[in-house]
């Protein structure tokens, strides 16, 4: 990660290195320990946030942590895979093969105005895949839609779609 980048990673990296010197391996781990628990409060997040603020309010910062920011995904790339706009899994490769030359789009959006549900929803969904001529929406389930939050998130994404006319299929894996 280049120097400065991100504050509160370089603060808590250097009071590590300050803390590894001479300690015995229980009291490193007391402080580390210490150390995780202060950098997870909302009050140290929030002050923080506020100093990242004001210091990208200077133009010659907001330029060097730019560059910093584009320099550091050219050389590492995105260290995360699946989700909108991300590198696609394994599973949405070999789907799209299969159902792109059927007419469905990758990350079709799905306007909501004129919905019946009586839900407060955003202005569109995104489906995996989409055949907007045939209004079927394919949505590809891993391992974070088994959670009871997510299940119901989409059931009410279905039940919306389902109310503007789309047929919605969920495929589980992974």
């Amino acid at each position: 990660m280049p120097s400065g980048v991100y504050i509160r990673t370089e603060m808590l990296q250097k009071a590590r290195e300050c803390l590894a010197k001479g300690r015995l391996p229980a009291a490193r781990k007391k402080a580390i320990r210490s150390l995780r628990k202060t950098g997870s409060t909302l009050e140290f997040r929030n002050k923080m946030s506020q100093v990242q603020k004001r210091m990208l309010e200077d133009p010659d910062f907001r330029t060097r942590h730019t560059k910093w920011t584009r320099d550091y995904i050219k050389k590492h790339g995105p260290n995360y895979k699946g989700g909108n706009g991300q590198e696609l899994t394994s599973k949405v490769k070999e789907m799209e093969e299969k159902l792109g030359p059927l007419g469905y789009t990758r990350e079709l959006s799905i306007p909501t105005k004129g919905h019946k549900t009586g839900f407060n929803v955003p202005p569109s969904y995104k489906v995996d895949f989409g055949n907007p001529e045939l209004r079927l929406a394919v949505e590809l389930d891993g391992p974070y839609h088994r959670k009871p939050a997510q299940r119901e998130k989409d059931k009410k994404k279905d039940r919306v779609l389902e109310s503007l006319g789309w047929r919605v299929t969920r495929i589980v894996h992974g």
